[in-house]
């Protein structure tokens, strides 16, 4: 067999697949869905490129029709016994994803991209396996799964994007304990912040705020963490490159982090040394008097 021939023989079989596939297609747009079923099983018995695409346009119709277990079957079928994978396989992940199955979606994307060569994972691969990586990355990002480096190759979408900028200032008005640091809206920031992202903060005084950051410190399990005062000046709502290509949002907020704004207190302090939170008051009649501790 020459390889003109071989060429002949897949063209013809792409031809016959596209010509099955429109078929039922067309089964279903006349209103009868029986025959568009029938031909689907053909391919799957047949196996092989013709299975897969068999299945995963039949477990499409069957989640249009909310027969969400039948469908979840066949593209577990896409799975059995089979190591070659094609396009029914980034075509399933974008099936359950739309469906807000992303674990499920997660295990399409990741083993196909698996399948890719260093060539198709590079910055210059072909668009269809461009998007198969962006798939993988969205994916992971949603489920806050931390990103690798390979995912860093392809491209960020909107919501990565958008979590990393117009989100953070909500991330940043409920302060957290992160590598033994808490930063926190500085007493004469606290206002500009709330008015430039309304609502990001969650409480109805500056004391209701410092006395929640309190809780959140007592709640660490460390003990002793580094209080750090944030102004304005360091979030931005166009992050800088590194801050784009962070890993996870608590990269990003490390980031984020890494200027310290005015006095860095440890935490706890004295009862009679001056308050963390920077009212000048001292701890013991300030966020660790008796009011703050109520509740805790």
């Amino acid at each position: 067999m020459n390889d003109l021939t071989a060429d002949q023989l897949r063209t013809s079989e792409a031809d016959r697949l596209t010509n099955l596939l429109d078929s039922a297609q067309g089964h279903l747009l006349g209103g009868t869905p029986d025959k568009a079923i029938a031909i689907w099983k053909e391919m799957i018995a047949e196996g092989g490129n013709f299975a897969d695409w068999g299945r995963l346009e039949y477990a499409d119709y069957l989640f249009r029709r909310d027969e969400d277990e039948k469908a979840q079957a066949e593209l577990v079928g896409l799975t059995d016994g089979r190591r070659v994978l094609g396009a029914p396989w980034s075509l399933a992940g974008e099936l359950l994803e739309e469906r807000g199955e992303l674990q499920a979606a997660l295990f399409f994307f990741s083993t196909a991209v698996s399948a890719l060569t260093a060539e198709q994972r590079s910055a210059g691969a072909p668009l269809w396996a461009r998007q198969l990586t962006a798939s993988l990355r969205r994916v992971k990002w949603a489920l806050e799964i931390r990103l690798d480096d390979q995912d860093l190759v392809a491209e960020a979408g909107p919501v990565e994007l958008e979590d990393k900028s117009i989100d953070l200032p909500y991330l940043l008005g409920n302060p957290r304990v992160i590598s033994g640091r808490i930063h926190f809206w500085a007493r004469d920031q606290l206002g500009h912040a709330d008015c430039l992202w309304p609502h990001s903060i969650p409480a109805d005084s500056a004391d209701e705020y410092y006395q929640d950051v309190e809780r959140v410190l007592r709640a660490h399990p460390s003990g002793r963490v580094l209080t750090v005062p944030r102004s304005i000046g360091t979030v931005d709502d166009d992050p800088d490159p590194a801050v784009r290509d962070a890993r996870s949002m608590a990269e990003v907020l490390a980031l984020v982090n890494q200027i310290d704004e005015g006095t860095v207190i440890e935490w706890p302090p004295g009862r009679n040394q001056v308050c963390w939170c920077g009212s000048g008051k001292k701890y013991k009649v300030c966020c660790g008097g008796p009011y703050a501790t109520a509740g805790l």
